[in-house]
């Protein structure tokens, strides 16, 4: 009697299959999978979708569907000791359970990689069966297992994108291109475009790739890129990295990487659609804690890639929860509470973190659409319309406290004296001049019952100009103006609380220094100044706006080391950037009690809370700096918690990113 061994009997199997696709006696195969690519413009994934104790199996899954569209499956999952036996367990009721039911029953398609790499004792070694112990990378009979077991698993499950190795340059940096060794790197190159052709023959659509880490982990560094150079293009449908830049040394949080650290992987092969199997960032806090996570996150997804014009395609995030043991890396932590990561997660998927606000609209001014600030309006359906097409330059919206009607300033960009303060009704868009003198009107706030407007005016005693600005009221209805402050320095930036008792505003009444201002805050009537913050140095407060319980204010706090004022010339802050910042938010109660929400090295401007005091909206600009010169910056609405907590994205970067100045909510 002959005893034909499984493994042999699989090759021999293989092996017909092979001769039949050469023949072309088998017709090709379509994969299973057609997912519409979003518009977001690629797709995103978990590596592991990973249940925590007490969780269903097939729970973390329909997490996973709720932002992204595929999941990592392995060809040592479903109870496979390795690839050669994941096409039979594939096939069992385990297999059919999760390829079947987790993944494409909750519509994500399977991302199936294949991975050669075992290890032992710290060592990477060829991952064998135990009828081949001694194989190596150049072992006729080990390759042809290898490249018959993805075949066989293409028949299985019928993928569209699978990958042959994970992090197969660490074998490269390990063997190198040796021709004498028979586990050189030389050997696996052969053997990919061996199964490339194999399978395009077989099924002409599935998508076929081998994914590389960015980083050497275990030694704290980059990895060696010239490894990419050793692929043809044509022969890889993606290219695909692993990353976790933590790993490298001299990167302790998210602004230390390089604004081209993934672009000199792209470069290799640009044509070639780019992409993350899997992604990692902890939430230790060193590594920034659960901002730096979210930041990363952010940044990947925008200024380290699609900014860099990297074509991404895949973006897979390396698990859902927090491993046992310590981990950190997970977007959820072991107690299932969602961290800021999980936010920026859904940020990226396009997750509305807008409808979740109380407020219904946000009205800004941008200049998208013209050299002057023109005002839009963005409503909950997330349309935004455009308010005004002028010539003049429009700014300081404030909202009136029921939404109906919208109060700035707007005149000649070079003449400010023509700047004088209109309303215009939201429902009609009819516009309404309010003042019509020969000074500078600015910065309007409503009062709660919507029929007086407090505004800040550069005139003297006599209506004349003048350098300094005082306080006034004028009722909208008999346009009847009453002066509240008489004071020979500025007073300026003034908000009605929304209980109707006080009103809050900037001045440097005290310091008597026109680039130092302070906050301030008066009875309605102008009576019973309070100073409420204290600047020293060249430091200055901006642009109070109340809570809701008209209990907290925040500000623009401004901390650089030469005056604010600078800023107006545009090729000082260009070059001084970093002495002109940084402009963070702060709040500060009744008594005086200040107290720092962001941490920027650039600026939060303004800042606005919510309609329920959960959140602050402000405007996080990021600066985009070449040889530490500013040439750009990214203006992106942002939340936070006033406890500086949960910093997140409230919007997509859009057209308007840009050019984004002031609004109201």
């Amino acid at each position: 009697m002959i005893v034909i061994k499984k493994t042999s009997l699989f090759l021999i199997t293989g092996m017909l299959l092979s001769l039949s696709l050469l023949s072309g006696c088998i017709a090709p195969l379509e994969p299973i999978d057609d997912p519409v690519t979003p518009e977001r413009g690629f797709f995103m994934g978990m590596n592991l979708a990973n249940p925590l104790s007490g969780q269903e199996m097939q729970d973390p899954y329909i997490q996973t569907a709720e932002y992204a569209e595929f999941a990592t499956i392995w060809s040592v999952g479903v109870g496979a000791e390795g690839f050669w036996e994941y096409s039979d367990k594939l096939k069992s009721s385990v297999g059919k359970t999760i390829l079947n039911d987790f993944i494409r029953g909750n519509d994500l398609f399977p991302f199936i990689q294949f991975s050669f790499i075992d290890k032992k004792d710290g060592n990477l070694i060829l991952k064998t069966p135990e009828t081949l112990p001694n194989a190596t990378l150049s072992d006729q009979t080990w390759r042809t297992l290898y490249k018959q077991s993805i075949l066989e698993m293409v028949q299985t499950a019928k993928p569209l994108y699978i990958s042959v190795g994970n992090e197969i340059n660490r074998w490269y940096e390990l063997y190198g291109m040796d021709e004498e060794n028979p586990n050189g790197f030389q050997h696996f190159i052969s053997l990919y475009e061996e199964i490339y052709s194999e399978v395009k023959a077989l099924s002409p659509k599935t998508q076929v790739c081998c994914v590389f880490s960015r980083e050497i982990v275990s030694e704290l560094r980059e990895a060696d890129l010239s490894v990419l150079s050793l692929f043809k293009s044509e022969t890889l449908d993606l290219l695909l990295f692993t990353t976790y830049p933590i790993a490298v040394k001299g990167i302790n949080t998210p602004s230390d990487i390089p604004l081209d650290y993934y672009q000199k992987a792209a470069v290799y092969h640009p044509n070639v659609p780019f992409g993350f199997s899997e992604i990692g960032w902890p939430t230790y806090g060193e590594a920034g804690g659960e901002q730096g996570q979210y930041d990363f996150l952010k940044n990947l997804s925008t200024t380290l890639t699609i900014d860099q014009g990297i074509s991404l395609y895949f973006f897979g995030y390396c698990w859902l929860h927090d491993l046992e043991g310590g981990d950190t890396n997970g977007l959820i932590g072991r107690d299932g509470s969602e961290k800021q990561g999980y936010q920026a997660w859904k940020e990226i998927s396009q997750y509305n973190l807008w409808m979740e606000q109380p407020n219904e609209q946000i009205v800004f001014v941008s200049k998208a659409d013209s050299e002057e600030n023109e005002l839009y309006l963005l409503d909950k359906s997330q349309t935004i319309i455009r308010l005004t097409n002028n010539t003049r330059m429009e700014n300081n919206p404030a909202l009136s406290f029921d939404g109906s009607k919208i109060a700035y300033h707007a005149g000649d960009p070079n003449d400010p004296l023509t700047w004088e303060i209109y309303v215009m009704d939201l429902e009609t868009l009819e516009e309404t001049q309010i003042t019509d003198n020969i000074v500078l009107d600015g910065h309007p706030d409503w009062s709660p019952d919507g029929t007086k407007i407090i505004y800040a005016s550069f005139q003297d005693a006599k209506g004349n100009p003048a350098a300094v600005a005082d306080l006034y009221v004028v009722d909208i209805n008999d346009t009847t103006i009453t002066q509240l402050t008489d004071n020979s320095w500025e007073d300026n930036d003034p908000e009605w609380s929304p209980d109707g008792t006080k009103i809050v505003f900037k001045s440097n009444r005290h310091t008597q220094i026109d680039a130092r201002e302070e906050i301030y805050v008066m009875d309605s009537n102008g009576e019973n100044i309070q100073r409420l913050t204290t600047t020293c140095g060249w430091e200055s407060d901006h642009d109070p706006s109340w809570s809701p319980d008209s209990q907290i204010i925040t500000y623009m706090h401004y901390g650089g080391s030469r005056p604010w004022m600078d800023l107006v010339d545009l090729q000082t802050f260009i070059h001084h950037w970093d002495e002109l910042t940084p402009w963070n938010t702060y709040v500060v109660d009744l008594q005086g009690e200040a107290k720092q929400v962001t941490n920027t090295e650039y600026i939060a401007q303004l800042a606005v809370f919510s309609k329920n005091g959960e959140n602050i909206l402000f405007l996080d600009n990021e600066f985009i700096l070449l040889n530490n010169k500013l040439r750009g910056i990214s203006h992106r609405f942002t939340i936070i918690k006033p406890n500086g907590t949960l910093k997140r994205q409230l919007l997509p970067d859009d057209r308007h990113s840009p050019t984004l100045e002031y609004f109201d909510w």
